[in-house]
């Protein structure tokens, strides 16, 4: 499972959900793209969106 917006980032919901589920299918959707696999896919995701 991969989390996209609220809950996939440690913050109170002050609104920005949206936003942040846009940009995070917006790297997501590349690195499926340009992967061989969902699970190197989603590690090259998460190597972006976790220190976010």
């Amino acid at each position: 499972m991969t989390l996209l917006g609220d809950a996939a980032h440690l913050m109170p919901p002050l609104g920005v959900g949206v936003n942040l589920a846009v940009l995070d299918a917006a790297e997501l959707a590349p690195a499926l793209a340009g992967s061989a696999t969902i699970g190197a896919a989603v590690r090259g995701y998460e190597k972006t969106m976790l220190p976010r």
